[in-house]
């Protein structure tokens, strides 16, 4: 099941669209995952890995859409720098970037908790961060092509809605 658009798919199935054949190998490889633990979480859509890779594909897809390569996406954000030594954390990233509303929205749309949301932004070596930095790498690019970052919000948050209510 796919909790972000119209079609039923996992996570799986939406990387490989994203990213090929291979894209989860590409997309675990760039942030030192096993690939094989990482094609378990996300064949599984009732996992938050799941739920914040199909998050992270349906921001790449509109950057795709908007003419930037998702593959440049993922190792845009295998090099962001978050929390260390003269970085800002992620969330500060995050919120920099969206405003600290939007970044809330996008929680909910990724269906996280608050705990492991938090987790995520806050320490850089959280097992879920690299998909926030997938995410931040996206808009990232996306908003220095002029594009709406608030409607894109708004559009998962419509879709996480619809697929809600499906179920």
């Amino acid at each position: 099941m796919f909790i972000f658009g119209v079609l039923t798919m996992t996570a799986l199935h939406q990387m490989k669209d994203v990213l090929g054949p291979g894209g989860y190998r590409i997309y675990a490889n760039a942030f030192g995952r096993s690939p094989t633990r990482f094609h378990a979480s996300i064949s599984n859509p009732n996992t938050t890995t799941s739920r914040l890779v199909a998050l992270a594909c349906q921001v790449m897809l509109k950057a795709r859409d908007a003419g930037i390569s998702p593959t440049e996406i993922v190792r845009d954000a295998a090099s962001i720098e978050c929390g260390g030594e003269g970085a800002a954390s992620l969330r500060v990233q995050l919120e920099t970037l969206l405003g600290v509303r939007d970044v809330e929205r996008l929680r909910m749309a990724a269906g996280a908790s608050e705990a492991c949301f938090a987790k995520a932004l806050d320490k850089p070596t959280a097992r879920h961060a690299p998909h926030f930095k997938a995410i931040l790498s996206a808009l990232r690019l996306l908003s220095q092509q002029g594009g709406d970052l608030n409607s894109l919000v708004n559009e998962l948050l419509a879709m996480q809605h619809q697929n809600q209510i499906a179920a």
